[in-house]
């Protein structure tokens, strides 16, 4: 850095003493005035370069990360947050594994979304099977690790009078405003039931959710219809099974959430051997990430007065119940 702030003056000394004939004294003070400016500006664009101009760019934590934006060598440390506090009165996310969450309006209202299919394919359990308390079950398509299986002939193993929803519309259950988009399923899977795939958008608690399923790219109709949201749940994993990690990236950078969710990922923990096949860790995509924080637990109050910030990666721990 000393060199590039003592070439200037290096240079105008030669300039002065070789190259340039004699001048009167004003001519020389007229000079050196624009001279120096010109250094200044110099010094000013070097500093800026060395500093970094763009304050917005992105650092990444691994410098490992390939073209593609996942680093497939990566082993995460994770930064801890625990913001986790009572739901009793206040809009909660729980996670319970793979795409199925619970979320809990401030008025006790509950919400469950996407429960899986124990033990096919993913390898686990899901561990609320007949003792589920919802208000209503959101299913954003008929994959067996999304509808319990029905799809494929299971027995539907919760309440019955627990109302679903599996369609695009509008819907109210108390203080929880649902609204379902039509979508797309990712390529190539879900030909066998026409690629459905329903986006849901929750307003509860003063904030904007968004469950986007086993969406692929949105398109410009999704977005519009998403228009604002405020926490985004989203499919990505060190495979790219759903969405491939410029996918994921365009559609935080259209959406602009201030926390991203991500789900369907592989819990190693949890699973057999052998299972599940083509889905891969959540390490590979957030090591190439910034702003990424692991929770200490399945649970987590958001507050509007906390909306919006800088976007954040949340990545929830599953639940402990009965897996």
């Amino acid at each position: 850095m000393a060199l590039y702030l003592a070439l200037p003056t290096m240079l105008g000394v030669l300039r002065t003493r070789v190259l340039e004939p004699a001048l009167s004294g004003c001519e020389r003070i007229e000079q050196t005035i624009v001279t120096r400016g010109r250094y200044l500006c110099l010094v000013a664009l070097v500093a800026c370069l060395w500093t970094g101009c763009n304050k917005n760019k992105q650092i990444p934590l691994s410098k490992t990360c390939g073209s593609n934006g996942i680093d497939d060598t990566a082993v995460v440390q994770w930064k801890p947050e625990n913001l986790t506090g009572s739901v009793v009165g206040q809009l909660a996310i729980e996670y319970i594994a793979h795409s199925s969450f619970f979320i809990h309006s401030p008025s006790g209202k509950v919400i469950l979304i996407d429960p899986y299919l124990s033990y096919y394919w993913l390898g686990y359990g899901f561990p609320y099977l007949g003792v589920v308390r919802a208000d209503t079950i959101a299913v954003t398509h008929p994959h067996y690790d999304h509808d319990s299986g029905v799809f494929i002939g299971r027995p539907w193993p919760f309440d019955r009078s627990i109302p679903v929803i599996r369609d695009p519309g509008e819907y109210t259950v108390g203080d929880i405003h649902i609204y379902g988009i039509p979508g797309k399923h990712a390529d190539p899977w879900g030909k066998d039931f026409g690629q459905i795939n329903t986006l849901f958008l929750f307003e509860v608690g003063g904030l904007r959710i968004a469950h986007l399923g086993d969406n692929g790219p949105l398109t410009s109709a999704n977005i519009a219809a998403l228009a604002k949201v405020d926490i985004l749940m989203m499919p990505i994993d060190g495979d790219e099974h759903i969405l491939k990690a410029a996918e994921a990236r365009a559609i935080i950078d259209a959406l602009n959430p201030s926390v991203v969710i991500p789900m369907h990922y592989r819990m190693k923990d949890l699973e057999v051997p052998g299972s599940p096949r083509g889905l891969g860790d959540i390490e590979p995509w957030a090591a190439c990430q910034t702003n990424v924080f692991q929770l200490q637990g399945n649970i987590q109050v958001f507050h509007p007065a906390d909306f919006p910030q800088p976007t954040r990666i949340l990545i929830f721990q599953h639940t402990s119940d009965g897996l």
